[in-house]
């Protein structure tokens, strides 16, 4: 993976419209992989990481490690024919979803129980899919089973389950985990690729205590985050 690029002149239209709080919207160009289009993404900065309103709306870091897994070697179990449609959860920014938008043409629905994040995602499939009318952005928050059945009225179908770095709080895990089983249950979806980092206050053992609970199979491989650099890194080193 590339670092990730500052490119003001072709977004600041679009970040102008963001900054509703004072803070200044960063505007990415990410290269992912020679495979795909670089991915344009308006986000918060990070130091705003710790604000609770902010916390979906910037780029976290298991969103890369998904990224690399729907990148693999393997991805044609992922997307055997193409067509696949994909459903993500939580999907902040957007990353993970708009690369699959590249992997599959099939419909791609981004989701975040965040009204605002809902917003900044819809800026993010006009960048990157302005032309492409099964790329779509819906409100869906957790837990929230009538939601989710809203949500897939609007999709033909859902192959693949897709979320990163969703896990950060043990109120949300039972949620989110809950959507999971109504999708696998009620959708083509087999399994639901998840990449998290482990924090303090929760972590793999949690997962699989509200998994168990849940009679869903979990299964937990280690990786390692890629770094993530931005300008102000490189300026900084």
């Amino acid at each position: 993976m590339s670092d990730v690029g500052d490119d003001e002149g072709l977004f600041g239209a679009l970040a102008d419209a963001f900054d509703d709080a004072g803070e200044s919207v960063e505007c990415h160009s990410i290269v992912l992989s020679r495979q795909v289009p670089p991915i344009r993404l308006l986000t918060f900065p990070r130091h705003l990481q710790h604000v609770a309103a902010y916390v979906p709306r910037v780029l976290w870091p298991a969103s890369r490690l998904l990224c690399d897994l729907l990148l693999a070697d393997d991805r044609d179990k992922i997307f055997p024919t193409g067509d696949e449609g994909v459903l993500e959860l939580g999907s902040g920014v957007g990353l993970c979803g708009l690369l699959c938008g590249h992997l599959t043409r099939g419909p791609v629905v981004l989701t975040d129980g965040d009204e605002g994040s809902v917003g900044v995602l819809r800026r993010n499939v006009e960048l990157n899919f302005p032309h492409r009318d099964n790329v779509l952005v819906r409100k869906l928050p957790w837990g929230d089973e009538a939601a989710l059945q809203e949500v897939l009225k609007d999709v033909s179908r859902v192959d693949v389950l897709v979320g990163a770095d969703l896990i950060y709080e043990p109120a949300a895990l039972s949620a989110l985990l809950r959507t999971v089983r109504a999708c696998l249950a009620t959708t083509a979806a087999r399994r639901f690729l998840l990449t998290f980092v482990q924090r303090s206050m929760v972590g793999v053992d949690d997962v699989r205590q509200v998994v168990e609970t849940l009679n869903v199979v979990c299964d937990v491989r280690e990786l390692v985050p890629p770094p993530v650099t931005t300008p102000d890194d490189a300026s900084s080193s």
